[in-house]
């Protein structure tokens, strides 16, 4: 069974792709863990790039490009909207 999630704070390096694809998870009805076996990575590794704390590899960006649609250069560009703000009551 999926966790709520705890962590309500971005990390050093919020970014574009890292919003994208919060809103692809959301809008499919996706969990960290879901894709975390889809795109084939370590437990964790999806919450780090999720919260900005560390950015794909360009391996793993070609991937979440495959799955989820979220452009492979958006992970370098800053949010693009006001605030990034974390999604509350999602599950892991």
């Amino acid at each position: 069974m999926a966790r709520p999630i705890a962590r309500t704070k971005v990390g050093p390096r919020p970014n574009e792709g890292a919003q994208l694809f919060w809103m692809e998870l959301r809008s499919r009805r996706q969990t960290q863990s879901d894709a975390t076996a889809r795109i084939g990575v370590r437990p964790g590794t999806v919450n780090h790039w999720l919260y900005g704390d560390r950015i794909p590899t360009a391996k793993s960006r070609i991937r979440i490009f495959e799955l989820y649609g979220v452009p492979i250069t958006a992970w370098d560009r800053p949010v693009t909207r006001k605030k990034f703000e974390v999604p509350v009551n999602l599950p892991m």
